[in-house]
């Protein structure tokens, strides 16, 4: 298995895997090194794509981090991104949910047709 660059800005890529290198990482670190377990659940991650990433990593981490840290934003960036995002108590979601939800759910926007079920 080679590493490849892939992407702009270039990233490393564990060829044959469809991950890069930081998303192998971050996967291994969320199976806390428990390689069999990740290799279980990603079955397109094989031995020698763990391999490959953890020796890229020990050779480039900041660059790995870089990544990593841009893949999980503050909350409050993501809030600047994305004007959706809100936080709110418990008891205003499901009040929310009930009232809008179910609404919105069941009622389509008036400018998409109906599908039919047949």
């Amino acid at each position: 298995m080679n590493i490849e660059l892939r992407g702009s800005p270039p990233r490393a890529w564990a060829v044959g895997s469809g991950l890069d290198v930081w998303e192998i990482i971050e996967l291994l670190r969320s199976y806390d090194g428990d390689e069999e377990s990740l290799r279980a659940n990603h079955s397109l991650v094989k031995n020698e794509h763990l391999r490959v990433a953890k020796a890229y990593v020990e050779r480039f981490p900041t660059e790995i981090e870089v990544f990593i840290k841009k893949n999980h934003p503050p909350l409050d960036e993501l809030r600047g991104r994305l004007a959706i995002i809100t936080t709110t108590s418990p008891t205003t979601r499901d009040e929310s949910l009930a009232m809008e939800g179910a609404h919105a759910i069941a009622e389509p926007p008036a400018d998409v047709p109906p599908r039919s079920l047949a």
